[in-house]
């Protein structure tokens, strides 16, 4: 189930408010409907909301409705070659998994590329700040109408810094 978390950078002593998954989202991984949501979600804000990174050709949107299908592929491989592009390696596997550890210092154990939940959580909390859409990127603090049920319930559930051992 997707959650969010709240943890103190060690260098800034800023609280930030992340979000993270229970599973990794993509074709044949066992991803839940919440947690593949929050991947749509967060898509949304950094593709369609801040369109600090331009959408994938031909799309207008991301539908948030749990289904790890093409557009949602679509998007992942559109991001995940965004990182590559900006010196950020990625692996190109089809999926996105959970953060292990502080995002500061988070990257995936198996290939120790940085996570793209870790850059997606970064890149929708300050392009919404810098745009003034600060409260688009709460998807757990009031319900938003793009935002469905079974996600926002789920966001009101916090992780334990024992999760996260670095900060």
């Amino acid at each position: 189930m997707a959650y969010q978390l709240e943890w103190t950078g060690r260098k800034t002593g800023h609280k930030y408010l992340y979000y993270n998954l229970t599973h990794p989202v993509g074709l044949s991984v066992g991803s839940t409907e919440d947690d593949t949501m929050l991947i749509q979600a967060l898509f949304r804000v950094v593709f369609y909301e801040t369109r600090v990174i331009e959408p994938p050709a031909g799309h207008k949107g991301i539908a948030v409705d749990g289904k790890c299908g093409n557009i949602t592929q679509t998007h992942m491989r559109a991001y995940k070659q965004w990182m590559r592009r900006n010196g950020m390696p990625t692996v190109a596997d089809g999926k996105i998994d959970p953060i292990e550890g502080n995002p500061n210092d988070a990257s995936t154990p198996l290939h120790h590329d940085r996570y793209v939940l870790e850059t997606l959580n970064y890149q929708s909390i300050t392009e919404c700040e810098k745009k003034g859409l600060a409260k688009r990127r709460d998807f757990h603090s009031a319900p938003r109408e793009d935002i469905p049920e079974p996600l926002f319930k789920a966001l009101q559930t916090r992780g334990t810094v024992l999760n996260w051992p670095f900060n």
